[in-house]
């Protein structure tokens, strides 16, 4: 009898936990999108200061 592969353990659709390397460079992207925000508002105040 042959085994089906639908139906197989491997097949199955089980939810993977997440990966802490995925959610760290998650982060890490995040955060640097934030400095990078803060940044670009630090630099327009900071020219506005100095004219």
């Amino acid at each position: 009898m042959e085994r089906d592969p639908e139906n197989s353990f491997v097949k199955q659709n089980t939810p993977q936990k997440p990966s802490p390397v995925k959610a760290m460079i998650t982060w890490l992207i995040e955060t640097d999108r934030e400095v990078r925000a803060t940044q670009s508002i630090v630099n327009e105040t900071q020219d506005k200061h100095q004219k």
